[in-house]
């Protein structure tokens, strides 16, 4: 797992192989380049360490600056959903209050730069069918993350 971040917080996660595939995914994601930090500060080391060993709710800072408005406002709502509990596209859509927006929430949340940092994985189809997920191990990896969480395997329905 490869983490970007600026002064303003973790800016992307990625599941890439090697150095050169992360900066070639950050790069074609935000058209900038990424220089590796040999000695990230230990506050923001101490913060990921800690989301990974309980894998509630990330408690540091996002940088969300490189994304639009309203695909930060989806991001934003998402990392409000309690581990364990899923939401649908629509609810989030309605929750921004955007209810027309079903679609573009799952665009937003397909695009996320921040996936298990901000819980994209907490968000399901309305028939409760899991959708896509865009980390690496896709759908079965949805699944696993959520199961992790406690979210029974009878609430989850693989399309």
């Amino acid at each position: 797992m490869y983490i970007a971040y600026s002064a303003l917080g973790v800016t992307f996660v990625d599941l890439a192989a090697d150095d050169a595939a992360f900066a070639r995914a950050f790069r074609r994601r935000f058209a900038v380049e990424a220089t590796r930090e040999p000695h990230p500060a230990p506050k923001l080391l101490a913060l990921l360490r800690a989301f990974f060993v309980d894998f509630k709710s990330f408690r540091g800072p996002v940088d969300l600056s490189l994304v639009g408005p309203f695909q930060r406002r989806v991001l934003e709502q998402l990392r409000r959903i309690p581990r364990g509990e899923v939401r649908t596209y629509r609810d989030i859509a309605r929750e921004i209050g955007q209810p027309g927006a079903t679609r573009a929430v799952g665009t937003a949340c397909a695009r996320n730069p921040v996936p298990l940092i901000v819980p994209c994985h907490r968000v399901v189809r309305s028939d409760g069918t899991l959708g896509g997920y865009s980390l690496r191990g896709g759908i079965a990896l949805k699944q696993q993350l959520l199961e992790r969480e406690g979210v029974a395997r009878s609430r989850l329905r693989v399309s």
